[in-house]
C-alpha cells in the first residue's frame, strides 16, 4: 500500500497546479483515502513504527494537493478534507463492524460471530456490565493490537462516550 501510494506522489506534484480544488480532492478520495479505508482493520493491527511512514505519506499527499507549506499543522489538513488520521479510519471500520455485529447480523459474514461476546454468554452473574463487550486480557503487544482486542474497547469507549 505505501509503495503504490508513493508512485502516486509524483503525478500529484504535477496536476496540483492544473487542476481546481473540488478535483484534487476527487482524486485524493479515489486515489488514496479509499485504499486507506479498505482492510484498514487488517493492516492497522500492526506496530506503530510500521504506520508512520504512510502516515507521513499521507500528510505529504494532502499538503501536495491542498497547496500548504511544509509546515502547515497536520489538524488543518485533515479538517479541510473533512477527512480523519489514518487511526481514527482503523477505529471507525472497528465501531462499525462491531456495531453490525450488534445490530445487522445479516450484513457480515459468519466468521466474525466467534470475535464479539458479551458477558453474559461467558459468566452467568448478574452484574452491570453483562451485556458489555468481553474484552480478553492480553499478554502481549501483537495480541494486543489484534482485531479481537481492539474492537471490543473501542466498541466499549464508543458507547460510554454517546
Amino acid at each position: 500500500m505505501y509503495t503504490r501510494t508513493l508512485l502516486n506522489l509524483s503525478v500529484f506534484y504535477r496536476i496540483k497546479h492544473r487542476l481546481s480544488r473540488e478535483t484534487l480532492k476527487m482524486i485524493y478520495f479515489a486515489f488514496v483515502y479509499s485504499r486507506l479505508c479498505y482492510g484498514s482493520e487488517i493492516y492497522r493491527n500492526t506496530y506503530q513504527t510500521h504506520l508512520s511512514k504512510l502516515h507521513i505519506l499521507n500528510n505529504k499527499i494532502l499538503r501536495i494537493l491542498q497547496n500548504k507549506p511544509r509546515h502547515t499543522h497536520v489538524i488543518e489538513l485533515y479538517k479541510t478534507y473533512n477527512i480523519n488520521t489514518i487511526y481514527d479510519i482503523h477505529k471507525l471500520q472497528i465501531l462499525i463492524l462491531v456495531h453490525k455485529f450488534f445490530h445487522h447480523k445479516k450484513e457480515i459474514p459468519i466468521i466474525f460471530n466467534p470475535y464479539f461476546n458479551t458477558n453474559n454468554s461467558l459468566y452467568h452473574h448478574n452484574t452491570r456490565g453483562r451485556n458489555s463487550l468481553h474484552i480478553d486480557s492480553c499478554s502481549t503487544t501483537i495480541l494486543a493490537l489484534s482485531l479481537l482486542n481492539i474492537r471490543a474497547q473501542s466498541y466499549e469507549m464508543n458507547y460510554l462516550v454517546t
